[in-house]
């Protein structure tokens, strides 16, 4: 659907507030308002010379409009140079037109100086024409940079549009205006300049479809739009009156004339839209949801007629060209121009539908892109939500895992405290009683520092993980000692457990950091421990097969959910639907994953098998060493 809809469309007009807050703005700024009442008592003063035609209305319009032409290009320019220090985007659009009021400045000057001196009027073409003529490009430069398409597509289907009714609008003004009004037989160069000023008027009448097509965001956007849109009605009424002064005897135009009014008109709203531009705050105009409908309402069906207008402008003007060649009765040479003209235009026609299905598809691409990032934004949030979750769970385990120890060492140093106080000399069996109570409160206190070592350990490698800066001293090591050594350190510090151990007679003989590998034993048997009861035994076995050593640990516990084994190994992942059966009743999340980080530097993989009801069993393995050692 063409953009021009815009214009038309209520949602994209201003609304009752935004008028009220434009007005309520403009009565807020003096310099606005003089700027408006100004320009309707010059426009009044204007229409009123050109309608009585006094004695002196030549000198005076030649003169009040050269000093006009100065403070107009001064306003324009100011407005460009504050607009270019605020940063705005579309501040280069009134650079050029200031210099388009700059070489219009110069050229009324030269032809107000050149109209008093001569008593015949100013000879149609003389050099003011030269800076007359400067304007044009520099105008239609503004308007294209006046525009804001971000849409490559789009702005090439507005492109388009904009070339169908140019060119529309050139065909039917050169083929039932120009050509025939400039057979009267006056200077080719007068005719060639005069319809190089039609032709201006059309190129700047594209640059202003180009405009109007652009959706307006704030309501200060679409009363700039206005004003513009009026002030180039303005100059193109003007230029044609002109033309046909000029082209038809006695091809003179003089000061006063009804041209005057309008030029006098465009050169007096070009200001003041910059200023409009300048001092207007934004309003944005509020977005009004339509009312969702399964029919087709009134503005489907204008949306539709405004979509095929451009096309329809190029075939109706191909038509009619076509039907008045023939219809005069033309020699077949001279039938050529109508005919190369009309097959342009049903070029142009047969090219719109091709750029509307590229920009369709283009949209369409991009819709989906859309909702794949929407879709991804959504799964960042879940997973920001889970982690953030996590994060909870984590830092309330740590709070958990850090009080209790500390509250047994504070417990057990004040009871030593008082014991030591009491203790005096006595019969052996009460010295022996006393060392007894004394090394009992003890031994919580190794067990509570041997917590605080493991946690502060676990999160000191997983700082480490998370910056790259792990490090492993590898050495060849026999696994199946290792493995032995860390049965016997669980074994004693969890006497009431059995743990029942496989380990092979022979060395299996790895390339690993030892110091890691009992970090990663330590994580396993205290899980297995932790989610069984104490009447359970757990089995470490070690087994070698097709070069590997496999190390797994089981128990008889709870086992893990389906659903839950594949997160068990990130990083402070919890198992919900698991219970502890014994020993502490908190995790961190942090074990599983610090193992598998070890593991997989040493080029081995973890595993679970998990039966929910019939216990775990968590495995790892590690690459034999053999001839070739293995280089990490």
């Amino acid at each position: 659907m063409s953009d021009i809809s815009a214009l038309h469309n209520p949602q994209g007009a201003p609304s009752t507030t935004s008028i009220r807050a434009l007005l309520r703005a403009l009565q807020g700024d003096p310099v606005l308002l003089t700027a408006c009442v100004l320009c309707a008592l010059l426009i009044g003063l204007q229409l009123s010379v050109i309608v009585t035609q006094p004695s002196w209305v030549r000198p005076i319009t030649d003169w009040r409009r050269a000093v006009l032409a100065w403070p107009q290009f001064l306003v324009v320019a100011w407005v460009a140079v504050s607009l270019q220090l605020r940063g705005w985007r579309r501040a280069t659009a009134w650079t050029f037109a200031a210099l388009g009021m700059l070489s219009y400045a110069v050229a009324r000057t030269l032809w107000t100086i050149a109209d008093t001196n001569g008593s015949q009027g100013v000879p149609f073409p003389s050099p003011p024409d030269l800076f007359f003529m400067l304007q044009y490009p520099l105008f239609f430069t503004a308007l294209l940079f006046a525009r804001e398409d971000r849409h490559v597509v789009m702005g090439l289907r507005r492109f388009v549009d904009g070339l169908l009714w140019m060119s529309s609008a050139i065909a039917l003004t050169w083929y039932f205006v120009l050509n025939r009004i400039g057979g009267v037989g006056e200077a080719q160069l007068a005719k060639n300049v005069s319809i190089a000023y039609q032709i201006a008027d059309l190129v700047l009448f594209y640059g202003l479809v180009l405009l109007l097509m652009q959706p307006h965001r704030t309501a200060t956007d679409y009363v700039v739009t206005t004003i513009l849109l009026v002030a180039f009605a303005c100059l193109f009424i003007a230029d044609t009156w002109a033309a046909i002064l000029l082209l038809a005897p006695p091809h003179t135009y003089r000061t006063g004339s009804p041209p005057d009014f309008f030029w006098g008109t465009f050169y007096l709203l070009l200001p003041l839209a910059a200023l409009v531009r300048l001092r207007l705050a934004p309003v944005e105009i509020p977005h009004r949801p339509g009312v969702p409908s399964l029919g087709l309402g009134w503005r489907d069906l204008w949306g539709g007629i405004l979509s095929v207008l451009p096309g329809f402008a190029a075939l109706g003007a191909s038509i009619v060209i076509i039907a008045n060649a023939l219809m005069t009765g033309l020699e077949d040479t001279a039938l050529r121009v109508p005919l190369l003209v009309s097959f342009g235009l049903i070029t142009l026609t047969l090219l719109r539908p091709i750029v509307l299905f590229i920009e369709r598809e283009q949209l369409r691409r991009e819709g989906e892109q859309l909702r794949r990032e929407s879709e991804q934004a959504r799964e960042r949030e879940a997973a920001l939500r889970l982690a953030n979750e996590r994060m909870e769970q984590f830092l309330a385990g740590v709070s958990h895992e850090v009080r209790t120890p500390l509250t047994v060492l504070q417990a057990n140093a004040q009871l030593l405290v008082r014991r030591l106080d009491t203790l005096s000399p006595g019969s052996p069996e009460e010295y022996i009683n006393a060392v007894a109570s004394l090394r009992a409160a003890v031994e919580p206190v190794e067990q509570s520092l041997r917590r605080l070592r493991q946690l502060i350990g676990d999160m000191l490698n997983i700082a480490r993980i998370q910056h790259g800066r792990l490090e492993f001293h590898m050495a060849p090591c026999d696994l199946g000692k290792l493995v032995s050594e860390m049965v016997e350190e669980q074994a004693l510090l969890n006497r009431a457990r059995q743990i029942r151990r496989m380990v092979p007679a022979s060395a299996v003989t790895v390339i690993a950091d030892p110091w890691r590998i009992a970090q990663v034993m330590t994580n396993y048997l205290s899980n297995a421990l932790k989610f069984s009861r104490e009447d359970q035994p757990v089995e470490v076995r070690l087994e070698t097969t097709d070069g590997l050593a496999r190390v797994s640990v089981h128990d008889e516990g709870v086992g893990v959910p389906v659903e839950e084994q594949a997160n068990v190994w990130e990083r402070f992942y919890q198992a919900k639907a698991s219970t502890w059966q014994s020993g502490s009743q908190i995790g961190l999340g942090m074990g599983l994953y610090i193992s598998k980080t070890f593991i997989e530097r040493h080029h081995g993989q973890v595993g679970l098998e998990s039966t929910p009801g019939h216990g775990s069993t968590f495995w790892f393995t590690l690459p034999l060493c053999g001839d070739e050692l293995i280089h990490l």
